[in-house]
Formats: C-alpha cells, structure tokens, sequence
C-alpha cells in the first residue's frame, strides 16, 4: 500500500505538536502521538465489509442447523410410530438417530472453531495493515512513539465503562490524537485501489 504525502490536515496537527516540544535536531528524538486503534477498525471499510461476510455466513450456518435439529427431533419423536420398541429395527433406527445427531454436534462444533479462526485471522490481518500505515506515516514525519489510547467518553452509569476509564494508561493529550489520520490513509488505500482497478479495466 502507497503512503501519501502528509496532508493539510495532518500537517496542522504536527505543527500544533511540534510548538508543544522542544525543537529536534538532526537525528534526535522524534514527536510522541497517540491513536484509539478501536476505533480505526471502526471505522475501516474494508474490515467492516468482512467482517459483516463473516457474520451472515455465521447467520445461515446457524439456521440450517437449526431445521436439521428440528428434523432430528422430529424423527426421534415419530421413532415409537414406526417402530416397536425393543425390536432390532427399533434399535438399529435409534443407533442411526443416535450418530446423525453425534455427526450433526461434531460438525457444529468444528465449523464453530473453524469461524472464530476465522474471525481471529481477519482481526490480525487488519491490525497488520494497520500497524504497516502507522510505521510508514511515523516514519514520514519524524514520529518515535504512537501510543494507544481510548477516546471514547466514560459511561458514569456503567460501572465497567467506569473501571475501564480510570485504569486508561492516557490520562490527557493534546493535539496528538492521528487516528483520524490512519483512518483515512487505510480506507483512502482501499479506495484508490479500487479506482484504478476500475480505470484499467475501461
């Protein structure tokens, strides 16, 4: 992914940064920023895009399970009218149930794991991207250190929202938030891949 040149925007906030810091020279140490990473993949269109395949696939594999429990229901239900009890063919027909509905459990939970994988993968795949475009735009412009940090507002009613709040490793900034920087250089990549695509297959 091609990294643009340091914008308008971004430029006023490294300036906004750099009045707050001593001045650097030569090969010294660089600026200090930080970036809600949360809220990048928020607020990445590509992630979102997966992320919402991932759950209707999860959606629809949960509903054909669903119809083919009701089916084994049905079937275990309607075993004592096709069948006498304790007759072989009763029991050979409750053994077959038996191992439709292991088969059925077993294939459930398999896929299950195959989906958080699934899901794993896509997170660490996003975080890559991520972390690839903030180390190129650090490098651009003489950033040493991104920190992480939550800018989302503390819920006083939650008492979890609050816990998490007080134990934020930022305490305050200023003017050095990049997140809305990164957000647009990893949804500004996409986009510009795209219109290319679309200019070369014309």
């Amino acid at each position: 992914m091609k990294s643009s040149k340091i914008g308008l925007p971004a430029l006023m906030i490294l300036i906004a940064i750099g009045t707050n810091l001593p001045a650097q020279q030569g090969n010294g140490p660089g600026l200090v920023t930080v970036l809600d990473v949360a809220k990048v993949f928020e607020n990445h269109s590509t992630f979102k895009a997966n992320m919402a395949g991932l759950k209707q696939e999860v959606t629809e594999f949960q509903k054909s399970i669903r119809e083919k429990v009701t089916l084994l229901t049905e079937k275990r239900q309607k075993l004592a009218q096709n069948f006498k009890i304790g007759t072989p063919e009763f029991k050979q027909a409750e053994i077959a149930l038996a191992t439709e509905e292991s088969n059925l459990k077993t294939k459930t939970q398999q896929t299950e794991r195959d989906y958080m994988n699934k899901e794993a993968q896509l997170y660490y795949n996003t975080y890559l991207e991520v972390q690839s475009v903030v180390a190129s735009f650090a490098k651009q412009n003489n950033i040493t250190l991104v920190l992480r940090f939550d800018s989302s507002p503390i819920d006083q009613t939650n008492r979890a929202s609050v816990s998490a709040g007080v134990n934020r490793f930022i305490v305050y900034q200023n003017s050095l938030d990049i997140t809305e920087l990164i957000t647009k250089q990893v949804n500004g990549g996409v986009a510009q891949a795209a219109n290319q695509s679309g200019t070369a297959n014309r």
